[in-house]
């Protein structure tokens, strides 16, 4: 029965989905084979959406979690990278920039009698 599952999913699946069966449950899948696949993924609409949103820095979107007034659902850091690392996209270099800009990008975030900035490494707080 298993096997039957898996044969269907190669079959039929969307190409995350054949990528993650063949790397993550069968342990088959060659360099060739996962880049090929990456880029069929690369080619949905969502992920040209996202590529499109992302910023010479790296960084995807006008925000960082979630839909606000200025970023719909997936026009944000969080969810874009959440979702490129679901459909199986490590070592392509839109993940790659997204995940280097967490970590190379200054924010600031209003707060109710706080400002928060983040600076590479570390997080400082100022209050008003």
């Amino acid at each position: 029965m298993k096997d039957k599952m898996i044969a269907f999913l190669l079959d039929k699946a969307n190409p995350s989905i054949q990528l993650r069966v063949k790397k993550e449950i069968l342990h088959t899948i060659t360099e060739a084979e996962e880049r090929t696949l990456q880029e069929r993924i690369l080619g949905e609409k969502l992920l040209g959406f996202i590529s499109e949103k992302q910023q010479d820095n790296g960084w995807i979107g006008l925000g960082f979690h979630g839909s606000s007034k200025n970023a719909g659902q997936y026009d944000n850091q969080e969810v874009a990278t959440k979702y490129m690392g679901e459909k199986a996209l490590k070592g392509t270099p839109l993940l790659d920039r997204a995940m280097d800009a967490y970590v190379t990008t200054e924010l600031t975030v209003q707060r109710p009698g706080a400002t928060v900035r983040t600076v590479p490494g570390t997080v400082i707080l100022n209050p008003h």
